[in-house]
């Protein structure tokens, strides 16, 4: 499965440094806004989010793009 809690998010985000308070509001608020465009979505009864059918394509697709150069692009356009 395709999942991830809160605990790890934080580190993954560069975010561990900086006021518990803050962090948490800031955590919470890209959750809120990856759940409404359904991109993930919460397991209910525990603190886990899972990625949903769009959210992996999106996911794959951003990973992707990371990848790709500039020249396979120009060369898949031709």
């Amino acid at each position: 499965q395709y999942f991830f809690m809160l605990t790890g998010l934080a580190v993954h985000l560069g975010l561990e440094k900086l006021d518990t308070k803050k962090t948490s509001a800031h955590i919470s608020r890209l959750l809120r806004i990856l759940r409404a465009h359904r991109i993930i979505r919460k397991s209910p009864g525990c603190h886990r989010y899972f990625l949903t059918p769009k959210g992996r394509v999106l996911a794959a697709a951003v990973l992707q793009v990371q990848v790709v150069t500039l020249q396979q692009v120009a060369r898949a356009a031709a």
